[in-house]
């Protein structure tokens, strides 16, 4: 008796197994019909989109479209004659035009209402030649504005040119013709009275002592002290102050027609370039002498030229 229950319990088990399966399917089918049945009876809110209407939209437009396109209005303006670009506009803003590439409103244009292509044509080149023209008109107007301020910058920088010119001119001392201060045929003064170490040769070379050699000597070599003053020997005007290695510091003054009396080994120099002197003025002190002249020791230097040439100190003024 054991054993039969034994065998007969898993029968029953998958029996009330499948018939669970069973109940369960049948459960679940008949909760989808019962919903597809509520929601076909469902009214339409308003929320769901019924794409079928969408769809005979559309083909209706698509037949309006091929119905326009066969259709060819006598007042449309080809697309080709549209080489212009629109005028560019906003919303409420009243129209926003581009100078030069907006052609205005009908109402404020010279474009006649229905023109062809060729006048549309004609009309807008007439346009563009217009605003080329004022192009360049407001150019050219601009160059000559340009040059008018140029020339005006121009004239007064010459203004002020003259006006300074006559103010240096107004400022600048007069300077007074050089004459030599002595009569031709008399010596000049001399800016020194001493002896002659070396004399003026130009004709001949002379001893230098200290180089010991001879050399042509185009002014003369006098005895001095250190110290000792040098006055000019003539009236005349400073034209330079200068430095040589072998006479010291120098000066150089214009005594007037075509002579030139220089000076040399000074120090403490108290004329400047451009000074007008007088016969007598000291223009300076003798400096300790140069290594040319150590042997000879402490000396003033003088020499005269004519027209830049060399001439003879001791000799007569032509």
């Amino acid at each position: 008796m054991r054993r039969r229950n034994r065998y007969n319990n898993p029968k029953k088990e998958r029996a009330i197994m499948i018939a669970s399966a069973v109940f369960v399917l049948a459960a679940l089918t008949m909760t989808g019909v019962y919903v597809q049945y509520s929601s076909n009876e469902e009214k339409n809110d308003g929320y769901h989109i019924d794409f079928s209407s969408l769809e005979n939209q559309v083909e209706d437009n698509n037949d309006k479209i091929a119905l326009a396109d066969d259709m060819e209005p006598d007042n449309i303006i080809s697309d080709d004659a549209l080489d212009y670009f629109p005028p560019l506009t906003e919303a409420d803003s009243g129209g926003v035009e581009i100078p030069g590439l907006t052609i205005p409103k009908k109402s404020e244009s010279l474009i006649p209402e229905n023109v062809d292509d060729f006048e549309m044509d004609e009309i807008l080149k007439e346009l563009e030649e217009v605003n080329i023209e004022k192009s360049i008109d407001e150019e050219v107007k601009d160059t000559a504005v340009e040059e008018e301020q140029q020339q005006t910058l121009a004239d007064e920088a010459a203004m002020a040119a003259d006006a300074a010119k006559e103010q240096a001119e107004m400022e600048e001392p007069e300077v007074p013709e050089v004459t030599y201060s002595l009569e031709a045929g008399q010596s000049h003064i001399w800016p020194l009275n001493s002896s002659v170490l070396i004399n003026y040769s130009m004709n001949g070379t002379v001893y230098f002592a200290t180089l010991q050699q001879y050399k042509y000597n185009p002014g003369i070599v006098m005895a001095a002290k250190e110290g000792e003053t040098i006055t000019a020997s003539a009236s005349g005007i400073v034209t330079e102050v200068f430095y040589d290695e072998e006479l010291g510091n120098g000066v150089k003054i214009d005594i007037g027609r075509g002579y030139t009396a220089i000076y040399g080994q000074l120090k403490d120099v108290q004329v400047t370039q451009g000074s007008l002197v007088s016969a007598g003025t000291v223009i300076g002190y003798i400096a300790a002498p140069t290594k040319y002249y150590s042997v000879e020791g402490t000396n003033a230097y003088f020499a005269l030229e004519k027209d830049g040439k060399p001439v003879n100190p001791f000799g007569t003024l032509e």
